[in-house]
């Protein structure tokens, strides 16, 4: 994502924060201003990925808010083939939301936190679904295959 290859028009978002935090600010590394922050009033906030095509995805790499003490502290994964029919990433049975993994994530704005996948996933629609944060939900993501 953040070489460019994905463009802006295929992140989206449950909500923003404000003009300020589109779904497009949720790059890893990006620092032309705040990262994807959801409002405040989200209960069940996501930054959504349009890879354009299925991709296998092997690592999830996330960052907090750069200007601000926000930031996600744990996340699930949500994925899709087709933009409709969802699964959350989990190590085995079930496709129930509370099976589903919840990986840690940050404990500030900056560091850049990867989680190695314990079984690859094959998607082309890919939601960081925080479920833990530090002053809000805040993300700036990656994917690796």
């Amino acid at each position: 994502m953040g070489d460019g290859r994905i463009p802006d028009g295929s992140l989206a978002s449950s909500s923003t924060k404000d003009g300020n935090t589109p779904a497009s600010n949720g790059r890893l590394r990006y620092t032309g201003g705040q990262s994807w922050c959801p409002s405040s009033g989200d209960a069940t906030p996501y930054l959504e990925i349009d890879l354009g095509s299925s991709h296998i995805i092997c690592v999830l790499a996330t960052q907090g808010n750069p200007q601000a003490d926000e930031w996600t502290t744990q996340f699930k994964i949500e994925f899709s083939v087709n933009g409709t029919s969802w699964q959350y990433f989990q190590s085995g049975g079930t496709d129930k939301a509370s099976l589903a993994l919840v990986f840690t994530a940050n404990s500030d704005r900056g560091t850049i936190v990867r989680q190695f996948l314990s079984n690859v996933l094959l998607a082309q629609y890919i939601r960081f679904r925080p479920v833990a944060w530090s002053g809000l939900g805040c993300l700036r993501t990656e994917l690796f295959g």
